[in-house]
This record gives C-alpha cells, structure tokens and sequence, in this order.
C-alpha cells in the first residue's frame, strides 16, 4: 500500500470521529418532553414509542448487517447517515404525535446500519494499516471525542428549547447533513481478508456459526443487561427528572456531565481491556445498574437520582470500545463481521422494546421510583444467574 493509500486510510479515523459524534442525539433530553405536548399524549405514548422504535430497530438489524456485507460497509453507513438526518427533519416538521413515530423508525433504520457497519468498517480501517491488535485503544479514543464534542451541543439545545424546540431540531439537522458529508467522504479500506458474499444461501450458515459458538452465552446475557437498561432509561429518565425539579437547561448540564465521564471512561478502555476478563466485564456492568437502579426506586431526592441516572449511562456507553473488541476477538476471522454483530444487536433491540412498553405500563400504572425499584430487582436476579452460568465451564 503506497504513502498516499495509507494517508487517506488514516483520514478515516478522523472521519469516523466525526461520525460517532453525529451519532448523538443531543435533543433527547426533551425528545419526550416535545412529544408530551402533543394530543393525546402520555407516559404510555412514549411506552409505545419506544417499543416501536425498537421493533423496527430488531426487524431492520440483521437485515441491515447483511446488506452492508454485500453492498461495502461506507455504502451503508451512507444510507445510515441519510436516515438518521430524515429522522431529525420529522421532528422539525412535527405537530401530532405520528411525525415522531414516523422519525423512530427511521432513527432506527439508520442506527441498525451504523451498529455493526461502524465497528467493521473500523476494524478493516485499522487492520490496513497494521493496527488491528490496537482496536480497543483507537477507537476508544475516536469514540471519547464522539462523546467530548456534543458536549456543547447537549447545553445548547435545551437552552434553545426552552423557547422553540423546532429551532433546537433544526440545528442539529444541520449537524446530521455535515455527518452525512463526511459519510460520502470516507476511503473504502482494502482488507487483508475479503468480505464474504452474504447471501440468501450463506446466511443461514452464518446464523448457525452464531448460535454455535462459544460467544453465545456473553453475547446473549450481555444484550439482556444492555437492553434492560436501555429500555427503561431511554424515554423515561428525563421526564422523571423534570417532575422531580430539573429544567430542561438543567437536564442539559446534567447529560453534558454525563457524556463528559462517558468521555474519560473510553480513554482508558485500552486498560479497562487489559483488567477485565469478558465475564468480569459483564457481572460488573449488571451489579452498577442493579445498585443504581433500586437506588433510584428508594430516593426521591432529585440530585441522587441524577447522580445514579449518571453513573447508569457511563457504564452503558463508556464501555463500548472494550466491549466491541471482545466481539471482534470471539468473531476472528468471519468474513460477516457486520451481519455477526447485527445479530447481537437485533437481541438488544428486542429487550429494549419489550423492558420501554414494560416500563410505559409501570410508570402509568404505579409509578416511576416503583418501575425502577422492579427494574433494580430484576437486574439483581439476572446478574446471579449470569454469575452462576459464566462460571460453568
């Protein structure tokens, strides 16, 4: 590979930073606030959003995987990157509660194309230029920015929102058209290892190598933690925060210091990798969100709550880089690395579906600190099942 190949390879890992900061979704901090002005809308509406949301998510995953196999990984982050800016431009225009139904689905179009596709992509990046056996160290670096950047965005938009909230949607509408630039900008890598021809004929060959392998059980339990907690905090932890005292300028302070942690954790994930085995990751994650979760079922004190709210959402995402490269080491050299982690995907988009009606029906009918108290307690049962199964030889 010559200099001028290899200079425009490493102008990806910019790229990609770019792109991973796009990924945010600063306005989710009043996303559901938006929406209970609406008609008709209540804590059940944003139940059924996000089971809708996740429903499409889990149906467009695998298929998305395969497709970005068989038509080039930039392809579908292009796809991805154009969905995700229709998604913004719904929530622009919208004034019923179907416009936000309409951007769901296609939020969820565009993050099932991102999920796999983004770690293939960087993983075939790095494998080109020699760094392949550095992924959790660079891309926990690239990620730290994508989390670092949309600090000031995350302060900015609730301030915005306060008085318009569709000026706050067009503004990151324009950051969704910039990402997508960027997309179509990127250098397709040239692999040491050719991508597979995912076919109608091959696929079921690549489901049975998922259900046959070792990963399964870290794959399967680690999905479950994820999705719980990503169902039950998704739509809900804002308007609980805001019936408890916050502004949404103090949400927006609160999710900046958050991502802001977030941040400093990817850093370190290199390290992370080096400490903890996969099982020691996996226990370790579901013992921090049973701990937070029945912590904020008990309180009621609004600076707690946001404390653990906190702490929840640094362990889901300022992981993600040592958690991707143990994906990567169980799935070696599968010429489907999108379709694989697709599946895994498709398994967590399934629980958060499920655990956001759950959590929509609880909230209405009893409470939010009682939803979670039950959340915190089935996360509790999960990690000593997860123990004892991790443990089996």
């Amino acid at each position: 590979m010559n200099h001028t190949q290899t200079k425009k390879l490493s102008r990806n890992i910019w790229k990609m930073a770019i792109l991973y900061a796009a990924n945010k979704r600063p306005y989710m901090t009043f996303l559901t606030i938006f929406l209970l002005t609406m008609p008709n809308a209540t804590a059940r509406t944003i139940g059924f959003l996000t089971l809708v949301g996740q429903i499409c998510g889990f149906l467009f995953e695998v298929p998305s995987g395969y497709v970005s196999d068989k038509i080039g990984h930039k392809n579908a982050l292009v796809i991805a990157r154009f969905s995700i800016f229709l998604s913004t431009a719904c929530y622009v225009f919208a004034d019923n509660i179907y416009w936000f139904f309409a951007g769901a689905i296609l939020l969820a179009l565009g993050f099932a194309f991102t999920s796999g596709t983004s770690s293939a992509f960087m993983h075939e990046t790095l494998d080109s230029l020699g760094k392949k056996d550095k992924y959790a160290e660079i891309t926990g670096k690239v990620s730290s920015a994508g989390f670092a950047v949309p600090i000031v965005l995350i302060i900015v938009l609730p301030i915005i929102a306060e008085n318009n909230f569709r000026l706050a949607f067009l503004v990151m509408m324009v950051i969704d058209f910039i990402a997508l630039a960027t997309a179509v900008a990127l250098t397709n890598p040239k692999s040491k290892q050719e991508v597979e021809e995912v076919d109608l004929e091959t696929f079921p060959q690549t489901l049975r190598k998922f259900f046959k392998s070792a990963w399964l059980k870290y794959v399967v339990l680690a999905a479950i933690a994820f999705g719980i907690t990503f169902g039950a905090t998704a739509g809900f932890k804002n308007p609980y925060q805001e019936i408890l005292g916050f502004s949404l300028t103090a949400l927006g302070l609160l999710w900046a210091a958050s991502r802001g942690i977030i941040s400093m954790l990817l850093l370190v994930n290199g390290k992370i990798k080096k400490i903890l085995s996969f099982e020691q990751l996996i226990i370790t994650q579901m013992i921090i969100y049973t701990v937070a979760f029945i912590g904020i079922g008990l309180s009621s004190n609004m600076w707690v709550v946001a404390i653990l709210f906190m702490i929840t959402t640094a362990t889901m995402w300022g992981l993600g880089a040592v958690r991707s490269q143990y994906d990567l080491e169980f799935i070696g050299n599968s010429k489907s690395k999108a379709t694989l982690i697709s599946i895994k995907a498709f398994i967590q988009n399934i629980l958060t579906g499920l655990v956001g009606l759950g959590m929509g029906l609880l909230v209405f009918n009893l409470s939010y600190g009682k939803a979670y108290l039950i959340v915190g307690f089935s996360m509790f049962v999960l990690a000593g099942v997860s123990s004892w199964i991790l443990n089996k030889k």
